[in-house]
């Protein structure tokens, strides 16, 4: 689904977020780095941060060394991201997806 948050009204756009959003589900982010590859993380810390304008809210973390991990590194080469919900049949590749994979293998495929 594709979210216009503009051709909806506030109590409208307001049920849709807190209805998707709550119980609190994981953000399945996806980026892309400068080079074309796409990164796909799963995010716990995940919320909605406002409603007008609608914003969400995710915390990437950052290595055990302090370095950042390729979604930070992305969104400071490409400051664009997708935010998916996943559901039961892609819970396994959602899992894989956390494992540390090197910056210039892509989680999607």
């Amino acid at each position: 689904m594709r979210l216009q948050p503009e051709s909806l009204d506030n109590a409208a756009l307001y049920q849709l977020v807190i209805g998707t959003v709550a119980p609190r589900p994981i953000a399945w982010v996806s980026t892309r780095s400068a080079t074309g590859v796409v990164n796909l993380a799963p995010y716990s810390y995940f919320t909605v941060a406002s409603m007008q304008p609608l914003s969400l809210l995710f915390c990437p973390q950052r290595q055990p060394d302090g370095s950042a991990k390729d979604t930070l590194r992305n969104l400071d080469a490409v400051p664009e991201f997708v935010v998916h919900i996943p559901d039961q049949a892609t819970l396994d590749a959602m899992n894989v997806c956390s494992w540390r994979f090197p910056p210039d293998v892509s989680e999607l495929t």
